[in-house]
């Protein structure tokens, strides 16, 4: 299968080290899923930083590739690795005029190089870092699109989300991936079906003036889909006549007023939805309405209003509902433990960010270790280096000190492992009183006393 994979970005600025992340490991075995990267740290590690330059190199080099002119970019040096239909690429960008391109370690035109299809950048945070777009704007660099809520550069409007939510549940109905919306309506619990209200704006109810008349049950009414049913017969109306329908909507002709769901045969306006609900149902029918194939697919923040059950499986809905597209790659970030509990270990990787105290870059380590099926206190302990109540591995390694230290047979060989225990569990006491300081200083003293006899 051809795939798309990221592998490596490195950005330089006035001689200063900006970012260097390795996304994957050196060898990957071919997939047959779609490839996740979930990149982890706390707030103000630079998650959603990294994930807005991503998008905003591969708009420079599209920018760059098809009007033959060098596009601004805020850093004078990049160079960013990849995968791409069995191909590796490389772009070092050494100036404002110096572009080289290669193609396995060839050197090539920027003319050959490939890009990925699409660049989706989603997000349902209201002040995200993604560039917004307009209609005009995407003409220059049409493989990325926009997926956040945003309506203009720096606004935000409840309307904006419900019509976003309306015309992507609406097409991708009319579309081959229309099965993938059972798999979203079932997580939450929803019936099967759905319910447009479209509102008529043209009286002749005619469509290019004359021709191609709708029937009238498609004007000014409720349209029900059944999509356990696939005979339905709207569905099936809507697909004879698509072209015409969205073009109609395109158009103003048809408008779109509002989509209905149900629960247990309740309706269920999209407004009435709870938070939760209406960030999936926004963002997985937003990227199934424009993903193709070698995409690559930016997600900021999922964990947004979602239950822990549903963040915990999030990476398995994705992997199921896109599982047409597994020459994509999905980057992820997040500040969510749960995530990582779903992650496969042959088509996923962790990169953990932090920034150190003294310095503004952030750094970037790719966690060379499996964590599919860890749970949720592994990750918090192990990786967010948070200690909680009865944790299970905090506590694990308190009884392992004392073990060690009891099981000593007067070498003092295990005086090593004990000390980086020490060092380890020192990290999460912040209070004197804490009771732990009492295990932590016999055991430090256990070490000092072998030390000193060395």
């Amino acid at each position: 299968m051809c795939e798309f994979l990221l592998e490596s970005l490195k950005i330089n600025h006035h001689g200063k080290e900006i970012m260097n992340v390795q996304f994957v490991a050196q060898s990957n075995t071919p997939r047959d899923k779609i490839f996740t990267t979930l990149i982890l740290g706390v707030n103000g590690s630079g998650k959603s930083y990294l994930l807005t330059i991503i998008a905003n190199i591969f708009i420079f080099l599209e920018k760059a590739k098809n009007y033959q002119r060098k596009p601004k970019f805020r850093y004078d040096q990049f160079s960013i690795g990849y995968e791409i239909n069995g191909y590796k690429y490389e772009v070092k960008r050494l100036s404002g005029s110096e572009i080289y391109c290669y193609r396995d370690s060839l050197l090539i035109n920027l003319e050959e190089l490939a890009l990925p299809c699409k660049i989706l950048a989603v997000s349902f945070l209201v002040n995200d870092k993604f560039l917004f777009t307009t209609p005009e704007m995407g003409k220059f660099f049409p493989s990325y699109i926009y997926l956040g809520v945003r309506k203009s550069s720096n606004a935000t409007y409840t309307s904006s989300i419900l019509q976003n939510v309306m015309r992507n549940f609406f097409e991708v109905t009319l579309s081959e991936n229309y099965t993938e919306l059972i798999t979203i309506l079932s997580l939450m619990k929803f019936d099967k079906k759905v319910q447009f209200k479209v509102i008529n704006n043209n009286t002749s109810k005619s469509i290019d003036g004359s021709k191609n008349i709708l029937k009238d049950a498609i004007w000014d009414s409720n349209i029900s889909i059944d999509f356990q049913n696939d005979r339905d017969e709207n569905r099936l109306y809507l697909n004879e006549n698509k072209e015409s329908i969205l073009s109609c909507i395109k158009s103003d002709e048809l408008e779109l007023s509002n989509i209905i769901f149900f629960k247990n045969g309740e309706r269920i306006p999209f407004e009435d939805c709870s938070s939760g609900e209406k960030h999936l149902i926004f963002s997985l029918t937003g990227i199934l309405n424009n993903i193709k194939p070698n995409s690559l697919v930016l997600i900021d923040e999922p964990e947004i209003s979602l239950h822990p059950e549903w963040q915990t499986k999030y990476i398995d809905l994705i992997k199921k509902i896109f599982h047409r597209y597994g020459s994509c790659h999905f980057l992820i970030a997040s500040h969510s433990h749960y995530l990582v509990s779903d992650l496969e270990p042959h088509t996923s990787s962790i990169v953990f960010m932090n920034r150190a105290i003294d310095t503004t870059s952030p750094s970037a380590e790719l966690l060379p270790y499996s964590t599919y099926a860890w749970s949720a206190e592994n990750v918090i302990y192990n990786i967010f280096g948070v200690r909680t109540t009865r944790n299970y591995y905090f506590e694990a390694d308190l009884r392992k000190i004392i073990d060690l230290m009891n099981s000593d047979d007067g070498t003092g060989s295990n005086v090593d492992e004990i000390q980086n225990l020490v060092n380890k569990l020192r990290k999460f006491i912040f209070d004197q009183s804490d009771p732990l300081n009492i295990v932590l200083d016999q055991a430090q003293e256990f070490c000092d006393v072998y030390k000193k006899n060395i």
